[in-house]
């Protein structure tokens, strides 16, 4: 007999004259469940070394549970045991696994999980940056007194109007917890960003309050009723207030972002960008994909809905607002509405 054999044998005899339970059903399980242990301890290391801890929490329970298995299995069967026991471990078990079921199904904010390749991207990005140049420069035509970002993201227009020098009130709200960490670690030298965490698919947290100036980029497509929440804006504008509405068109295509990144250099300014693209490739597939998914989405109607430059401008008009600009913006991907109250 093998020492592998010997050592088996050895070991069931010994679950076999301490448990009286069957010792190879208690050592299969052990086996079956061995690679799916390693698996899960890479999966925790690298959510760790991500920060993210949420995901990290759900492969510990998920590990703890398989590391358990054999020894519950035991728990259950072994003699001598009362019958209240057994089914209270049964029933523990059962509630383990419905709890995490429930976690792990709970729906995620999409936004949260590229939260760092959305900021990383938009610093470098052509496209993006001169989208919120220009989307800062119409904000603060008028010399606003207080300007409110609904879905100010990782705060790239908060960073821009400190540059440029505002000196004003911002107010910021996004869903993303993640975002507003990243917004809230920029530093801002001309004004403090008041960063708020909000659904805005719920009431925003205003009541008297009035802004002459309110920025809304890449957040429309999003909410489930598009017309009330237009209204809502223009309930929150002063007399003579402005409203910057971004939004994407139906399906974009993501080639136009290369071409207009690249447009305009030379051959030692287009190695350079390569270069600072190669750098950020997992960032940008990590995009790619998740733009992927809001298409597929978009297309079944399931959580996004794109509007069309008229449909918008139909929303736009029905809430109160009168729309003064339309163009096309972001390498020609999204729509930009400048209004005013009607």
């Amino acid at each position: 007999m093998s020492s592998l054999a010997q050592f088996f044998t050895s070991w069931a005899s010994t679950i076999q004259s301490s448990y009286g339970v069957n010792p190879w059903i208690f050592i299969v399980i052990y086996l079956a469940t061995l690679p799916f242990t390693w698996w899960l301890f890479f999966l925790i290391v690298f959510s760790l070394k991500d920060k993210k801890y949420s995901k990290a929490g759900y492969f510990i329970v998920l590990e703890l549970i398989l590391l358990a298995l054999p020894y519950l299995y035991l728990l259950i069967y072994m003699q001598n045991i009362h019958w209240l026991i057994r089914v209270a471990v049964v029933i523990l078990i059962f509630w383990s696994f419905v709890s995490l079921r429930k976690r792990l199904l709970r729906k995620q904010n999409d936004w949260d999980d590229i939260a760092k390749d959305y900021d990383s991207i938009s610093n470098i990005s052509k496209a993006h940056k001169e989208k919120i140049g220009y989307v800062s420069e119409l904000a603060t035509k008028n010399s606003p007194k207080t300007i409110l970002d609904l879905g100010c993201g990782s705060g790239v227009i908060e960073k821009k109007l400190d540059e440029m020098g505002y000196r004003g009130e911002v107010t910021s709200l996004d869903s993303s917890e993640e975002m507003l960490k990243i917004a809230k670690k920029h530093s801002y030298k001309n004004f403090k960003p008041n960063f708020i965490y909000q659904d805005l698919n719920a009431q925003l947290p205003f009541r008297e309050e009035k802004f002459d100036s309110i920025i809304m980029v890449n957040v429309l497509f999003c909410l489930r009723d598009q017309k009330s929440f237009l209204e809502s804006v223009n309930k929150l504008l002063t007399t003579d207030g402005s409203f910057v509405l971004v939004n994407p068109k139906p399906i974009p295509t993501t080639a136009n972002f290369f071409s207009e990144h690249f447009k305009g250099l030379n051959l030692v300014g287009k190695i350079r960008e390569i270069g600072r693209v190669i750098i950020n490739i997992p960032g940008l597939i990590h995009l790619l994909v998740f733009q992927n998914k809001l298409d597929s989405q978009e297309k079944n109607k399931d959580s996004y809905d794109y509007k069309d430059k008229d449909e918008l401008a139909t929303l736009l008009k029905g809430a109160g607002l009168l729309v003064e600009k339309v163009e096309e913006i972001q390498a020609n991907q999204n729509w930009l509405f400048y209004c005013k109250k009607a």
